[in-house]
């Protein structure tokens, strides 16, 4: 039988593994359940010397080596040494190990009070006219440990990253794309100066790939330390930073150990979905291409894809759409070349009276564009070709692997592939000739504008930005901010504009 002490302490360990975030209901001890794998993480065991879990605590109350207080805190001491130790400071990972051992010294000390212990027979003696103490939490199957040391299905595994990745904030925006893959070494070189182990989802995805999870212990292990990392390079309260946070919301919803993220969608109060619309003798429906009013280079006007269509309390119809970018509204190497009428898939959403809708126009994939045109295509309509997303956060671009088209468009398919030209950067020394194409408006893809190129190797973006002022204001109401392309920043502010009356 178990003396009153071992009974004791035991609740209290219970008590601490089913420990909850209040704000978020979530289980805090989850990490602290048992030591990592020699396998996984050798680093840590030539880090941490005396590694400790609260498993380990378990079996030393049971075995009876606990014989005061003072030891079992001794122990979650140490398990906050060690995780402070092997994580950063202010990571998650040392919040929660400094949160349950003030857990743990709040539980023993409720349990303890008004009792005084016989340290040779671990009874109680309880004091006069003080009743004993009842357990803070009741005792209850230790679940939690069970699932979280349970060897997780690489498809159980794939479900919660699908989550994530296809996860959109209240804006509509994508918010797992720049978590998508590590930073460039040679634009952010102190990223790999401050970060000692970086980690992004695609590594993760590999690992799902190669079974390399014996446990979800692990697997949230590595989603910590990706939230972990973004919160210690990024500011406080920047657009990354705060994506991190949301996005680890989700991912603990995911994972069953927090309640759904509070990403309600923005209100549509008022509005009236519409499947399409009607203006200059065009129809326009979701999943089209097309062309909007560009306040601040009418020459070059808005690509954008039709996410919604409807109708709000005013009685006008407006779309969403999800913008496409010229080059030359992306931060790159001045030496980079592009396809001509390449442009650059993004998770930016916008709101617009129909009336700043002039045309339709097509983006094909690369793949699509090099076998053909839209068979419906008519003389003078654009069509513009995709090969990469641009992560307006990061600054950078990346190949897209899986093109998903919203509508069908049937290609007239030519004979023989056709092999894309190649045009430089409007921020290359050299100017680049306009070009033409058969069945297609003209673009000019000169600026007599272009500034001088920088030395080679650095990047170049233009401060002329595409957005037009917001829906309903007049076009004199905005300017983009003056001057010629400025250097490569690490602001992720993308689009600078300048309002005056």
């Amino acid at each position: 039988m178990q003396s009153a002490f071992v009974q004791l302490v035991k609740r209290v360990l219970n008590a601490v593994e089913n420990y909850k975030e209040k704000s978020t209901d979530r289980m805090v001890a989850d990490l602290f359940l048992v030591v990592p794998s020699p396998d996984e993480y050798p680093d840590y065991y030539a880090m941490i010397k005396k590694p400790i879990a609260i498993a380990d605590m378990q079996k030393k109350n049971k075995m009876g080596i606990y014989t005061s207080y003072a030891d079992v805190i001794a122990d979650f001491k140490l398990m906050l040494e060690n995780a402070a130790t092997y994580n950063k400071k202010g990571s998650q990972v040392v919040k929660d190990a400094k949160t349950l051992m003030q857990n743990a010294e709040n539980l023993l000390k409720k349990e303890l009070e008004g009792t005084v212990w016989d340290p040779a027979t671990h009874q109680p003696q309880p004091t006069s006219g003080v009743p004993s103490p009842t357990p803070s939490t009741p005792a209850t199957p230790n679940s939690a440990r069970q699932s979280a040391t349970k060897k997780p299905s690489p498809d159980e595994l794939r479900n919660i990253i699908k989550k994530l990745t296809s996860y959109k904030n209240r804006e509509g925006r994508s918010i797992c794309e720049i978590f998508l893959t590590l930073p460039s070494a040679t634009d952010y070189p102190d990223y790999y100066v401050e970060i000692k182990r970086p980690i992004a989802v695609d590594m993760i995805k590999k690992k799902v790939s190669q079974r390399e999870y014996t446990s979800m212990n692990q697997f949230e292990s590595d989603f910590t330390l990706m939230f972990d990392n973004a919160h210690q390079f990024n500011e406080e309260g920047s657009i990354v930073y705060e994506d991190a946070t949301e996005l680890q919301a989700v991912f603990m919803h995911a994972i069953g150990k927090g309640p759904p993220p509070n990403s309600k969608p923005a209100p549509t109060e008022g509005r009236v979905p519409l499947t399409e619309a009607e203006h200059n003798g065009e129809t326009f429906t979701i999943g089209q291409c097309v062309h909007v009013k560009n306040y601040v280079d009418p020459s070059k006007p808005i690509i954008c894809q039709i996410t919604e269509v409807y109708k709000k309390k005013d009685g006008k119809i407006y779309l969403q759409g999800a913008w496409y970018l010229r080059p030359e509204n992306t931060v790159h190497r001045s030496s980079q070349k592009f396809m001509e009428f390449e442009v650059f898939k993004t998770t930016h959403m916008e709101e617009y009276h129909l009336t700043d809708v002039q045309d339709t126009c097509f983006v094909l994939f690369v793949k699509d564009y090099v076998r053909g045109r839209p068979r419906n295509l008519r003389p003078g309509q654009s069509v513009y070709v995709c090969e990469s997303r641009y992560n307006e956060q990061r600054e950078n671009m990346q190949k897209i692997k899986q093109w998903k088209d919203s509508i069908k468009i049937d290609l007239e398919i030519y004979t023989t592939p056709i092999v894309p030209k190649r045009v430089k950067s409007l921020f290359a020394t050299d100017e680049v000739t306009p070009a033409r194409r058969k069945g297609s408006e003209d673009v000019d893809i000169s600026d007599s504008d272009t500034p001088a190129a920088p030395a080679s190797g650095t990047k170049r973006r233009r401060s002329v930005s595409p957005k037009p002022p917001p829906a309903g204001a007049s076009a004199k109401k905005v300017a983009a901010i003056p001057g010629s392309a400025k250097a490569h920043s690490s602001s992720s502010e993308s689009f600078i504009f300048l309002f005056f009356s």
